[in-house]
């Protein structure tokens, strides 16, 4: 099965449950049958890149996390956002609180940065190698100071924004029917072969140029 980006637009919906090869299906895409990927909150997934809409502002989602949540840098603040704190001795606007929310989640990122480098680094040099370092980068992206983890947009999928869906293709049942057909065609041929070898073996010559002529053979 592949996973593929796919614009809204591109998907014609069903209207009553379908299942194909086992999978509950969303609808089809140039007649081959998809399923859309979730995130944790149940809602579609939206593919890298798609304007997310959040309370904070909007922005490009940037990456999925490992709960499947979505990572957002917000590109356009909303200035009407205010966050007060518990004591209510300072006020945010959305980018200081967002800001503030990356720097909390950067600790842990840290962390997690520090266990890696500890079991992972050169017993030689004490550091990581390049190749260690960039897998370290990819596994634990520090979060820049306009990113923040959302569970969903507050405005709906446009019908061309893209989402990710899995593709089930009607192949595989097909080339199994296709299999099934063919083997009992064999099988088939193999009976008929058989019994035209004991019709040569059993059966006179003359008699069975006979038979073999009356059935056009």
């Amino acid at each position: 099965m592949t996973i593929k980006s796919v614009t809204l637009s591109a998907i014609n919906p069903i209207e009553t449950s379908t299942t194909v090869n086992g999978v509950s299906i969303s609808g089809y895409i140039d007649d081959v049958p998809c399923q859309f990927l979730r995130l944790a909150s149940g809602d579609v997934k939206p593919a890298i890149g798609t304007t997310i809409h959040t309370s904070y502002g909007s922005g490009a989602l940037v990456a999925y996390t490992d709960n499947n949540k979505m990572r957002v840098a917000i590109s356009k603040f909303n200035p009407d956002f205010e966050f007060i704190t518990a004591d209510e001795t300072d006020i945010m606007d959305a980018s200081e609180y967002v800001a503030r929310t990356a720097d909390a989640m950067n600790v842990s990122v840290q962390s997690n940065r520090e266990t890696f480098t500890r079991l992972y680094k050169s017993d030689i040099t004490g550091v990581l190698t390049k190749r260690n370092e960039e897998r370290m980068e990819r596994a634990y992206p520090l979060f820049a100071p306009n990113e923040v983890v959302v569970s969903g947009s507050i405005k709906p999928l446009q019908a061309t924004d893209e989402v990710v869906v899995r593709m089930i293709p009607l192949c595989d049942r097909q080339a199994k029917l296709d299999d099934a057909i063919k083997r009992r065609s064999d099988r088939r041929q193999r009976l008929i072969e058989r019994a035209r070898r004991t019709l040569d073996e059993c059966t006179p010559p003359d008699v069975a140029a006979e038979i073999r002529d009356a059935f056009g053979e």
